[in-house]
């Protein structure tokens, strides 16, 4: 048996586990929306008309929660990733993924908290941060060769930087988003 957690909603799970998993997900994604980064449990349980007990097993942790919550983004962040490692562009390519990344953090607070924290509580998530980190590495390292990018940054160092001004941006507002990719992008250089 597989006692890791996971991130993604586990097979063979019956319909009404299905919906009870659903209903916490919605509540805490509107929660977040609202601006309540608590995500206390006994309250979304309340909310999505679930037991607390009901809660903690498919959440055990706010973490576990915060990176259910990011799986669809994270998705389309690696997709994204995948295919800028195949522009030929390097300059244009870490532009748009810098700006994909800070646009969904935008979207999704609980991506922004998982890629902002330093560990990951599920297995899943930990594979997909190794494959975004790969991929953004890719890229770095072919701005290094080109001498646009400065050799002592890595995919951890992006990561940083990307939260921090994804950060920035939602405190001033998304107007400021150009400006504030631009310094980011400025400051990659050698």
């Amino acid at each position: 048996m597989d006692d890791s957690l996971h991130a993604r909603s586990p097979a063979g799970l019956r319909s009404d586990a299905v919906r009870n998993r659903d209903a916490l997900l919605t509540v805490a994604r509107r929660s977040l929306a609202a601006g309540d980064d608590t995500l206390a449990m006994n309250a979304l349980a309340k909310e999505a008309c679930v037991g607390v007990g009901t809660a903690y097993r498919h959440f055990p942790s706010r973490q576990v929660l915060l990176e259910a919550l990011a799986v669809d983004s994270f998705d389309k962040l690696v997709v994204e990733a995948r295919d800028l490692t195949n522009n030929p562009d390097t300059a244009g390519a870490l532009h748009r993924l810098i700006v994909a990344e800070i646009e969904l953090q935008l979207d999704d607070a609980g991506l922004s908290a998982v890629l902002a924290s330093e560990t990951c509580a599920c297995t899943d998530t930990m594979a997909v941060i190794g494959e975004l980190g790969k991929l953004t590495s890719q890229l770095l390292e072919r701005g290094v060769r080109e001498g646009i990018v400065s050799a002592e940054l890595d995919a951890d160092d992006i990561r940083h930087l990307i939260c921090g001004t994804a950060f920035a941006v939602r405190a001033a507002g998304r107007e400021s988003l150009d400006s504030y990719v631009r310094v980011l992008v400025n400051g990659l250089r050698p």
